[in-house]
């Protein structure tokens, strides 16, 4: 009905702004997608209804049409109408890859700040809701793409190191000057928070040996991993700790009281 108005009616005899809210409000992308194409955007505070579709959506009731009409506002219209920090807050907060992956292909980072998304991605992510892993395909593109310097890096490592992210411990070890990282306190996070009966694919202990790998060891708590790794019998660990001849530096009699 709306878009039959829209395409019968003279526009000036219309509230097209008052169309548009309700269009984003409620996700109708035929009519955004209209109003774009008949409408001098200048007419518009689209800003006002980019906002609308973002800060009023219903998470749990979406057909995937909200992410298309996020991108479709950003492909159509002058960014400079747009708050492009409250898109990509949003985009990082429900880990919609495909409007991150377009802010950052077409907007100078330098007018994001891109460090608070990085950081509400991290600290707001319901684990327990990402079945397609989106979140970690976001982080990574996100280090790929931003100047480190734009970045909380330290929060960075530590989440992907809390939640098992193999592929982002990986790329910022890869990336990374370690000196700027406290690699230690990462490791003890994998380490002492660890759960248990959630790890399906192995992913800590390949993380623990990468870092072994990668880090120098005087910058970790050996003792802690060793003890660590006895505790759950983490056989590759141990072994890469013994043959790196960090035994004087270790406690060996104490890691072993944990397997017994």
């Amino acid at each position: 009905m709306i878009n039959y108005i829209l395409e019968k009616v003279n526009h000036d005899c219309l509230d097209l702004q008052n169309v548009l809210d309700f269009a984003c409000d409620h996700d109708f992308l035929d009519v955004v997608t209209l109003l774009f194409e008949k409408t001098d955007h200048k007419k518009l505070d689209v800003k006002k209804a980019m906002n609308i579709l973002c800060d009023k959506w219903d998470y749990y009731n979406s057909e995937n049409k909200h992410e298309s009409m996020i991108k479709h506002i950003l492909e159509k219209v002058n960014h400079d109408f747009l708050d492009l920090q409250n898109v990509l807050d949003h985009a990082c907060l429900f880990e919609l890859v495909d409007v991150v992956t377009l802010l950052l292909e077409k907007t100078d980072h330098k007018k994001l700040d891109v460090k608070k998304a990085m950081n509400i991605l991290c600290d707001k992510w319901d684990y327990y809701n990402d079945e397609e892993n989106k979140h970690e395909r976001i982080i990574k593109h996100i280090l790929e793409k931003v100047n480190h310097d734009f970045l909380d890096l330290q929060n960075v490592l530590d989440h992907a190191c809390l939640f098992e992210l193999v592929d982002v411990v990986t790329l910022l070890l890869e990336k990374t000057d370690h000196k700027k990282l406290d690699v230690k306190k990462a490791m003890n996070i994998l380490c002492d928070e660890w759960d248990y009966y959630n790890d399906e694919e192995n992913k800590h202990e390949r993380i623990i040996k990468h870092i072994l790998e990668k880090v120098n060891h005087d910058c970790l708590d050996l003792q802690n991993v060793l003890d660590h790794a006895c505790l759950f019998e983490f056989v590759d660990v141990v072994t890469l700790l013994l043959k790196k001849q960090t035994i004087k530096k270790l406690d060996v009699k104490k890691s072993n009281e944990h397997t017994i």
